[in-house]
């Protein structure tokens, strides 16, 4: 199901929104050499990477935790997907109306290969087999975050991009824990 939605968007996105590998997408030297005086602030480098991971993070564990809903053994796991999804459709509804608010900001479609096949096979998993590797999933793809969100945190020079980024960290670092919690106690 989420192959099929990422092929759709594909095919009715515009052909500079089709880049789904935020390293591509950031080192080309087109895209590189890219400094507009957005309404809010300067558009650097950073700016544009952060959006890109942050937004192929954020889709990834939405689309995992869909997932989760229905197919965790674990109520403790449904429950956990259930509040992802509330956040991560928060997240990337606001850094979406930021990055509609700047000239030079696009944010990616779809998700890149390594989600694509992290989704793959957590669709072929079920009951605990599936509970562990999602788990295992929301502990790494939260560290990646999280590093994402630092890193802007740190180096970031647009205001409300910095903002976003200092605001939800603290959720970020939540998620994480929770999803290490989960897996814990189903280890005792």
């Amino acid at each position: 199901m989420a192959f099929v939605s990422f092929a759709l968007s594909s095919c009715i996105a515009p052909p500079y929104a089709r880049v789904t590998d935020c390293a591509d997408y950031v080192e080309t030297p087109s895209e590189y050499h890219i400094e507009s005086a957005g309404r809010a602030g300067m558009v650097t480098q950073q700016e544009h990477s952060f959006v890109c991971y942050a937004t192929v993070l954020s889709r990834a564990q939405l689309e995992s935790a869909r997932l989760a809903e229905g197919r965790g053994a674990n109520p403790a796991v449904t429950r956990f997907a259930a509040t992802t999804i509330d956040d991560q459709e928060m997240l990337n509804r606001r850094l979406s109306d930021i990055a509609e608010q700047h000239e030079g900001i696009l944010a990616p479609y779809g998700l890149d290969a390594p989600h694509l096949t992290m989704l793959d096979q957590l669709n072929s998993l079920s009951g605990e087999a599936f509970d562990r590797a999602y788990l295992q999933d929301q502990v790494q793809e939260g560290e990646a975050t999280m590093a994402v969100f630092r890193q802007e945190v740190a180096e970031g020079g647009e205001p409300i991009l910095h903002r976003f980024a200092l605001d939800l960290l603290p959720l970020v670092e939540q998620r994480l824990r929770e999803a290490q919690t989960i897996i814990d106690q189903s280890r005792s």
